[in-house]
């Protein structure tokens, strides 16, 4: 049995994916799968785009703090995932 929320749900069904024979059941508590490319990618703002382009991490602005790096490398290794 599978269990995962967020990020942990889409990591959930890429393990189902890859061990369908040994996943029973999953319980998936608002799964984002895909959430890098469907969500994230889209909301980037031209500037972010080329800040990831040049440098490989943009930081996104936060209302709670500090900015957070967003990553070349979770952008494209969420492409390589997507289900």
């Amino acid at each position: 049995m599978l269990v995962g929320s967020s990020m942990g749900g889409w990591i959930a069904c890429l393990v189902a994916v890859a061990m369908t024979r040994k996943v029973k059941a999953m319980v998936l508590v608002a799964p984002a799968p895909d959430f890098t490319e469907k969500l994230m990618t889209p909301e980037i703002p031209p500037q972010g785009h080329a800040a990831l382009a040049a440098d490989g991490v943009w930081l996104r602005p936060s209302e709670y703090g500090e900015p957070y790096p967003i990553t070349r490398a979770l952008i494209e290794d969420g492409r390589k995932h997507l289900v």
